[in-house]
């Protein structure tokens, strides 16, 4: 039902307020759109920034991850190295106690008897204790003229400082000649040996 006075206004009056109020809710409609499009441009720059800040996160980690990797591998090398040196450095040590035994050995070793070969080797054992101990065992085998010989050479390793339990294993006459084959196993006084390194040292 239209206002009584309404019939009094003129259809332009009428018009122009019709298209004053559509351009208030234009107006309305272009003000949600530019909020709607500056809130999803607002949330996607934030995402944006999460996605850069994350990757500059990740690169970060990356480059120390690199950095960790390097390091590692410099030091398996310098560990390498020095496992080297120190097998060199070992080998080095157990020569030093063979060729004290080698000189042991001549020395007590009689004029009419010669050694063909020598082996040392490491052993363990426990003691009265339960623990258990190292021990170097000599075994040698070597030519003597006669039996007298063989026993002399015995009678001289037991005498020695640097040996213990001396045992005569075989001594028997050469095929083809008046010569005897012998071997001896012994065990060594490590104390004693070190002693004579410090000495040739």
């Amino acid at each position: 039902m239209n206002h009584p006075f309404d019939d009094f206004l003129t259809q332009r009056w009428h018009d122009q307020k019709r298209d004053r109020r559509l351009f208030r809710y234009g107006l309305l409609l272009i003000g949600l759109v530019v909020i709607m499009t500056f809130s999803a441009f607002a949330t996607t720059m934030t995402h944006w920034r999460s996605v850069f800040q994350n990757q500059q996160a990740v690169s970060a980690k990356w480059d120390d991850a690199q950095q960790r990797v390097q390091g590692f591998l410099k030091s398996e090398q310098k560990l390498r190295k020095k496992l080297e040196e120190a097998k060199a450095i070992s080998a080095l040590l157990d020569v030093v106690p063979k060729s004290l035994l080698l000189s042991e050995l001549t020395s007590v070793l009689p004029e009419d008897a010669f050694i063909n070969s020598i082996h040392v080797d490491t052993r363990t054992r426990t003691d009265e204790e339960g623990v258990s101990v190292s021990f170097d065992r000599v075994q040698i085998a070597g030519e003597a003229t006669d039996d007298p010989t063989v026993s002399m050479f015995v009678e001289r390793l037991m005498k020695s400082s640097c040996f213990e339990n001396v045992s005569l294993q075989y001594s028997q006459q050469k095929q083809g000649g008046a010569a005897r084959g012998f071997a001896i196993t012994m065990e060594v006084h490590t104390e004693v040996v070190g002693t004579l390194a410090g000495i040739q040292q």
